[in-house]
C-alpha cells in the first residue's frame, strides 16, 4: 500500500514539472512570434526569405511598427555600414485576431563576412514591448584552400620521420647495448694427455 502510495506521489510531481513545460510553448494573453527561413544551409550570394508569424493573444490591440533584422555580418564597408534590415510595418493586430503572417529577402554578402559566426536576431517593435528572436543562417564552408589540402602530406610525411626515429634510436641503444656487453668467458679446448 505504502508503495501505491509514493509511486503516486512520483507521477503526480512529474505531471506538475511538465504544466509549465506545456504552457511555455504557447502563452496565453502574450503576443507570440515565430520566425523560420526556408533553407537549412545557404550559400554566399545566395538570396534568404525570412518568414514571420505574429498572433496577438492579448486582450487589446497592438501595433507592431517595425522589424529589426541584425545580421552577424553587419560593418562599415568602404564608406557606409552594411548588413542590417529595418522593415516599417505599422500593422495593428486585432485583439485575439487573425495571426499576421508575411516575409522578407535578403542576400547573404559574398565576401568573407557571412563567415563570421553567430546568429542573427529579428527585433519585433510593439507599441510597449520589443520580441527578440534568434535566426540560426547556416552558410557554406567556402572551398579548402590547395595548401591545407596539402597539410595532409605534411602530416603523413611527419608520421612516418617519426616512426623512423624511433626505429633508428633503437638500433643505436641496441647497438651501444651489444658494444658494450662483457664477454661471457673463453671456451678452451684442453687435450688429454696421455
Amino acid at each position: 500500500m505504502l508503495k501505491k502510495k509514493i509511486s503516486l506521489l512520483i507521477l503526480l510531481f512529474a505531471v506538475a514539472l511538465l504544466v509549465p513545460l506545456c504552457e511555455a510553448a504557447f502563452v496565453p494573453n502574450a503576443v507570440n512570434v515565430y520566425v523560420w527561413v526556408d533553407k537549412t544551409q545557404y550559400n554566399p550570394g545566395e538570396t534568404v526569405t525570412l518568414h514571420y508569424t505574429v498572433v496577438n493573444d492579448r486582450a487589446s490591440d497592438i501595433v507592431l511598427k517595425e522589424i529589426r533584422i541584425e545580421f552577424p555580418w553587419f560593418m562599415y564597408v568602404k564608406d557606409h555600414w552594411e548588413g542590417n534590415q529595418t522593415l516599417k510595418i505599422n500593422k495593428v493586430l486585432t485583439a485575439k485576431g487573425a495571426p499576421y503572417y508575411n516575409y522578407t529577402t535578403f542576400t547573404i554578402p559574398n565576401d568573407g563576412r557571412a563567415f563570421i559566426f553567430g546568429s542573427s536576431t529579428a527585433i519585433f517593435d510593439f507599441d510597449a514591448t520589443d520580441i527578440s528572436k534568434e535566426i540560426n543562417i547556416n552558410v557554406a564552408n567556402p572551398p579548402i584552400h590547395s595548401s591545407v589540402r596539402e597539410m595532409d602530406t605534411v602530416i603523413l610525411l611527419m608520421a612516418v620521420l617519426t616512426i623512423l626515429i624511433v626505429i633508428c634510436t633503437a638500433l643505436i641503444a641496441a647497438a651501444i647495448f651489444l658494444s658494450t656487453k662483457k664477454p661471457q668467458g673463453t671456451y678452451t679446448e684442453t687435450s688429454a694427455s696421455s
